[in-house]
């Protein structure tokens, strides 16, 4: 048994940012990637316009804009949020282990699945970051297709432009009950019969988890987190 003074479950943007506030944490994460609460669900981010009120996260702001991940109209590289995320804990040293997800908790004690196999960790404090599940969720695929697309609702679809000329981020949206098989098969169904105009477009990839939209962009889910959002256990 391992033990821990805080264990942070979750190292989304959310996560990173409570642990960064906290201090002394043990951060685990399920998949294998950094914030993938946007990373893997291809969620480009809206609301840009709005400044954080933490430093820190202002921070992880201008690394966007420094390394041309998001420009002034709000158009993003969503490729480039879970390595400028990994850059912005390293930082903080903060202790992350991905690949690790939550069998269960039996007060203080976790027993988890690593890489390594079965363990048990214990914390003084244990914090849940994970996304909270809505009414409302949305399955994302990114597509590529002819330049100059405005944004906005095709048929099923909405439609955003990423920072590449040509590539777009394309959104349906699911019910708060939908599972993911049969959100997928939804999802390819109304794609072979979108809008004569999108005939053009191909699908290059299809998000591998709901973005559930518990925050608009990542840099207010980081922010969230370092102002002491996150619930405790």
């Amino acid at each position: 048994m391992k033990e821990f003074d805080r264990i942070v479950i979750g190292a989304n943007f959310l996560g990173c940012g409570l642990a960064a506030r906290l201090g002394r944490v043990k951060i685990i994460e399920p998949s294998c990637v950094l914030g993938a609460d946007f990373a893997l669900t291809f969620n480009s981010g809206e609301a840009w316009d709005v400044a954080p009120e933490h430093l820190e996260a202002a921070e992880y702001l201008s690394m966007l804009r420094e390394h041309r991940a998001l420009d002034d109209d709000g158009r993003t590289a969503v490729a480039a949020f879970a390595p400028l995320l990994a850059a912005w804990c390293r930082k903080r040293e903060l202790d992350i282990e991905l690949s690790c997800s939550v069998v269960a908790i039996e007060g203080q004690e976790l027993r988890v699945m690593g890489v390594d196999g079965r363990k048990i960790y214990r914390a003084g404090e244990i914090y849940d970051a994970m996304p909270k599940t809505k009414p409302r969720k949305f399955l994302i695929g990114l597509a590529a297709g002819p330049a100059g697309l405005e944004d906005g609702r095709r048929g099923d679809f909405v439609f955003r432009q990423s920072l590449h000329p040509g590539e777009y981020y394309v959104k349906l949206e699911c019910s708060g009950e939908d599972g993911w098989e049969f959100a997928r098969r939804t999802w390819h169904q109304r794609w072979a019969r979108r809008p004569e105009e999108l005939r053009d477009c191909r699908l290059l990839l299809l998000g591998t988890r709901f973005d559930l939209c518990n925050y608009p962009n990542p840099v207010a889910a980081l922010d969230a987190g370092l102002r002491g959002e996150g619930g405790k256990l």
